[in-house]
């Protein structure tokens, strides 16, 4: 446990102001280049000493102070005033016993004694600055408006693909058909394919950017059946044909890069991006519709937070890549890709 903090009362409402949580150092005045005084923090063990330090340390501090939501901040300042009062009446200092005895005064019940209790340690034993702007930044970045990749369409990928050689072009249909980033497309080789007949099954393994920690997580197993409406470019044969032909690490993209530059002929507005946003968006109207349950939607996308359907200690015990794709039912969503 951290040593008791110890404040005398009469400088607490210094603190409370400042919320006493800035503590990755002492506040001290740091001079600038005109001679005036600067609120510096000392970061890392050293001490600005520019204007341009002395302003950057102002915002930092400002981002740390939007850690707590105002109202949040107003109430436990009440507390901490609350707090001193009671210390001057008991002619106590203030520090942790003193609070402790504080929250045991009140008249009130155990759910709210906690809720106290948290509020005053947040003052009095208070998250170091860095935790704090990082909250800050979170609480910022959250009210700004949100910027993604121009999602690309069914029509859009088909015209690409009649742009690009044959193994780029079904690189290309199974990354839109897997709802893919262009990094796994490009890297996607033999290894990866678990079966190609009668539906194509494939196990990503430890080869997407969020599966190196748990390979044997729900999401990196996924079935591609023939698609439930006709198969604009007809690749599904040719790719099953390609796929079964590849070494364990042969890529199916033989020229890397070629497949953005179709996309940007098909339209400029498309990035590496496009194709994942474009997919899900696509999978998202098909869910609508009610053609599949929507919780595949994130299993298709390969994201972490995905409804559980099968544990990773489940699946690691199973062993079986084919059985456990099978049993995802990921097909009843990649068939309307």
């Amino acid at each position: 446990m951290p040593p008791i903090t110890t404040v005398s009362p009469n400088k607490l409402p210094i603190l409370a102001a400042k919320s006493i949580a800035l503590n990755n150092g002492p506040l001290t005045g740091v001079a600038g280049n005109n001679g005036t005084k600067h609120p510096g923090i000392h970061i890392g063990g050293i001490s600005g000493v520019t204007t341009r330090t002395a302003t950057l340390q102002s915002r930092v501090l400002r981002v740390a102070g939007m850690s707590e939501a105002k109202t949040t901040q107003h109430q436990r300042d009440r507390l901490v005033q609350r707090l001193m009062t009671f210390c001057r009446a008991t002619r106590t200092t203030v520090n942790l016993n003193s609070a402790i005895m504080f929250v045991e005064s009140t008249p009130t019940k155990a759910r709210s004694k906690l809720h106290y209790l948290s509020a005053l340690l947040s003052r009095l034993q208070p998250r170091p600055l860095l935790d704090r702007y990082r909250a800050g930044l979170r609480r910022i970045a959250a009210s700004e408006p949100l910027e993604q990749a121009t999602p690309a369409t069914p029509q859009e990928i088909s015209n690409a693909i009649r742009r690009l050689p044959l193994r780029e072009g079904l690189a290309l249909y199974i990354g839109w058909r897997t709802a893919s980033r262009m990094d796994e497309v490009e890297a996607l080789c033999g290894e990866i394919v678990c079966q190609t007949h009668p539906t194509i099954i494939l196990y990503w393994g430890a080869s997407t950017k969020t599966s190196q920690v748990n390979p044997f997580q729900q999401q990196f197993y996924v079935e591609i059946p023939p698609r439930a409406t006709s198969d604009r470019e007809n690749k599904y044969p040719q790719l099953q044909q390609a796929l079964a032909r590849l070494g364990p690490h042969e890529t199916l993209v033989q020229k890397q890069g070629l497949i953005l530059t179709a996309l940007k002929q098909v339209n400029p507005a498309l990035s590496q991006h496009s194709i994942k946003r474009g997919a899900v968006l696509q999978l998202t109207r098909r869910a609508a519709e009610k053609r599949f349950d929507a919780t595949l939607i994130p299993l298709v996308a390969k994201h972490q937070d995905a409804v559980t359907k099968l544990p990773s200690s489940t699946i690691r015990y199973m062993g079986a890549p084919i059985l456990v794709a099978q049993l995802l039912r990921t097909r009843d969503a990649t068939a309307w890709l």
